[in-house]
């Protein structure tokens, strides 16, 4: 970016970056990233990100958690300018949120995800039972799509996967139905009190 906007790399003010998971911080390592979503542990990113991309080492690394970074983002360029406190949700892999009180000041984030909604519900890949996001997350969302007979096409990434499931819902056609599941075994009458569906 820098060699496209011919910007001289000392003129650069830092480099933000927004990661899925927990951000810690240590003395060795800078940012060392915790991302269940992408199966890092413990990545010491930031080294790596110095050890790998030509900057100078004055230039600092700002690298936070991707829903704190995306509240600030809105607060600062989008739809919560001019607001003096906002919650951004971010609905995608994983399930994360924002919670803004100052506008100039940074966000909080919450592993909203991890929020438990159904006791012993849907085991979520962080380990445990009944997470937001094991009903919300993509990757939820696909799996109850494929049981209730949906078919993503083969070999598909999650992005493409999810837009397959959206067309089969909202079909194009105006007036034309969406495409029924090939088995209903996913409804259950509202008093069930199956473990895999959410409250």
């Amino acid at each position: 970016m820098l060699r496209t906007a011919e910007v001289p790399a000392e003129r650069l003010l830092g480099v933000g970056v927004g990661v899925p998971g927990i951000v810690a911080r240590t003395p060795e390592d800078g940012a060392v990233v915790h991302g269940q979503t992408v199966g890092w542990d413990a990545v010491p990113l930031e080294r790596l990100l110095r050890e790998h991309v030509e900057l100078p080492a004055s230039v600092p690394y700002w690298i936070d958690n991707g829903a704190k970074t995306l509240g600030q983002a809105e607060m600062w360029f989008g739809a919560g300018r001019g607001a003096r406190s906002a919650v951004v949700v971010l609905f995608g892999s994983g399930v994360g949120a924002c919670v803004v009180t100052d506008p100039m000041g940074p966000g909080r984030a919450l592993e909203w995800g991890h929020l438990t909604v159904r006791v012993r519900g849907r085991r979520c890949r962080c380990g445990s039972q009944g997470c937001l996001e094991a009903y919300a997350g993509a990757e939820a969302l696909l799996e109850r799509w494929r049981e209730a007979g949906g078919r993503p096409p083969e070999g598909a990434d999650e992005e493409t996967a999810l837009t397959a499931m959206l067309a089969a819902a909202y079909p194009a056609e105006t007036g034309a139905a969406p495409t029924p599941p090939r088995s209903p075994s996913w409804r259950r009458p509202p008093s069930s009190s199956a473990p895999d569906s959410p409250t």
